[in-house]
């Protein structure tokens, strides 16, 4: 079963536009190629059981899921302060 895991971990890492992708684009920065691949499949297996257990389809949730603006101001907003610096937001109008 791992390697049938694997193998389709491969195939969602090719694809394009999807959260798997995505994904796998930020955990292989930091870990290489190996490990993401493992993660990917570990999260396909967590997919895939909140379907059976649900009963409901995969709905894409697209690449932009775990990354809105929010949170990426949010972490480097964190990441500045770390640095030393004071940070104040005033939105644009």
């Amino acid at each position: 079963m791992k390697a049938v895991l694997v193998q389709c971990a491969w195939a969602a890492s090719k694809s394009k536009n999807n959260r798997l992708s995505a994904m796998y684009s930020r955990i292989v920065k930091r870990a290489g190629k190996q490990k993401a691949i493992v993660a990917l499949a570990h999260a396909m297996i967590r997919i895939m059981y909140v379907m059976l257990r649900d009963k409901v389809p995969y709905t894409e949730l697209g690449t932009e899921y775990l990354n809105t603006p929010e949170q990426t101001a949010n972490y480097l907003i964190k990441k500045l302060q770390k640095l030393g610096y004071q940070v104040e937001l005033t939105p644009t109008t």
